[in-house]
């Protein structure tokens, strides 16, 4: 390679490397599409948590599938004994949990000394005495069961009680997970939502682009506001999805909406995205 030609290769590499790199301010910014807020964050990370609660709910529900098929390794009298100690188990985890949430014995015969008269005493010492009974008649049927099942009927009662378990905890997991998604697209909603548009801001615009949107009508819809896609996907006289309708304040069904509405919804769509919800039809717009 001549030195000519080195010298025109190297100012072609520089040029490359300058156009690239932001220290010389060439390189374009992030959009403002690409930022992302807190409440968008949160709103990911609560949709992470749901995605994960519903993937540990069909793990269980799997789990749970192997080992009712396994039931089927026992005679008819295992299969009765392993039904009966499943059923045990989950009474008698029951029954210790609303006996904790209660406060147990020792708060109830605290409740007894602090009782305003001997009758509520006697009373308050029956109710203690009854709790007490019921839980021993439980822990001896349980110890009942334990002893007349063999290892093999033990073992499937316990997987199925720890699987009920598991699944009760991961309801609860997801419910909470729901609630806490929920809030997050609402307050993503409310952070994106603009500054309020009246509808005679639309019916008003300058001529020009009061003439490309009827033109963008025409061209998406044939002007009509009630129009449907082939699949049904695209609704009303801007071929609104529901997706996009309900981003920018829509609610219900766009075609259901009033001509003014469509308008408005439409206009706020423009006014964020500008012609790219369009990308045909959009031509017709500045």
């Amino acid at each position: 390679m001549t030195r000519r030609h080195r010298s025109r290769a190297s100012v072609g590499l520089l040029a490359v490397v300058l156009a690239a790199s932001p220290a010389f301010g060439l390189a374009e910014p992030p959009s403002p599409a690409a930022l992302t807020t807190a409440a968008e964050d949160e709103q990911t990370a609560a949709r992470t948590l749901l995605e994960s609660a519903e993937a540990r709910l069909v793990s269980l529900e799997q789990e749970r599938a192997i080992i009712e098929a396994d039931h089927s390794t026992l005679d008819a009298n295992q299969l009765k004994l392993a039904r009966e100690l499943e059923s045990a188990l989950r009474d008698t985890r029951q029954f210790a949990v609303e006996a904790y949430v209660a406060g147990g014995p020792p708060a109830s015969i605290g409740e007894v000394l602090a009782a305003n008269d001997v009758g509520d005493a006697i009373w308050r010492s029956e109710v203690l005495a009854s709790q007490t009974a019921h839980g021993l008649e439980r822990a001896g049927a349980l110890r009942d069961l334990m002893g007349r099942s063999d290892s093999a009927v033990r073992q499937i009662a316990l997987r199925g009680d720890q699987n009920r378990r598991k699944v009760e905890a991961a309801t609860i997991d997801r419910f909470f997970a729901a609630i806490a998604s929920k809030a997050a697209e609402q307050r993503v909603a409310a952070e994106r939502a603009p500054a309020p548009l009246r509808v005679d801001q639309v019916a008003t615009a300058p001529g020009s682009l009061a003439e490309g949107w009827a033109r963008l009508r025409s061209c998406e819809s044939s002007g009509n506001y009630r129009a449907l896609s082939p699949g049904g996907l695209y609704r009303g006289a801007y071929q609104f999805d529901l997706r996009t309708w309900e981003a920018v304040g829509g609610t219900g069904d766009p075609i259901d909406a009033a001509p003014a509405e469509q308008d408005l919804r439409a206009q706020i769509l423009y006014d964020r995205r500008g012609r790219q919800p369009w990308p045909s039809c959009g031509r017709f717009l500045p």
